[in-house]
């Protein structure tokens, strides 16, 4: 992971963070539609986790799988900043490109969420660029 240098002054950072919007990015028109971008793992832990804190969280695992789940749902509670920039790829049959955003709230859990879990971020979308740009700005 990259340093963060976010501005005191601005609330701008410049950490960059994935987060995938499921298999095929199905849930990608679900996220721009919202303003959010979300991630499920509800096997692991369909709850809020504003209670709980990494290290306990982290404990919970009891597999490699949940090693990762853990990892994952550990850096998008808790971690990813309001102010930084979250990538979400759009690699389909009709799209080629990635989407950008800003997060714009704290870690949120939607009890009764759609299909892209309940685990979410609210966020500004910035702009896109695609997959095979070269001399994007």
């Amino acid at each position: 992971m990259s340093t963060s240098s976010k501005g005191p002054e601005t609330g701008v950072s410049d950490e960059m963070w994935i987060v995938r919007a499921g298999q095929g990015a199905r849930h990608v028109d679900e996220f721009i539609a919202g303003s959010y971008v979300a991630i499920d793992f509800t096997d692991f832990a369909g709850e809020n986790l504003s209670g709980t804190d990494e290290a306990a969280l982290r404990a919970r695992a009891t597999s490699p799988a949940e090693g990762k789940y853990a990892g994952q749902l550990a850096s998008f509670a808790y971690k990813i900043a309001v102010g930084d920039l979250v990538i979400v790829p759009r690699i389909t049959n009709r799209n080629r490109d990635y989407l950008v955003a800003r997060i714009t709230d704290a870690y949120e859990h939607v009890r009764h969420s759609a299909e892209s879990g309940p685990h979410r971020r609210a966020v500004q979308w910035l702009g896109r660029f695609e997959r095979e740009c070269r001399t994007c700005s």
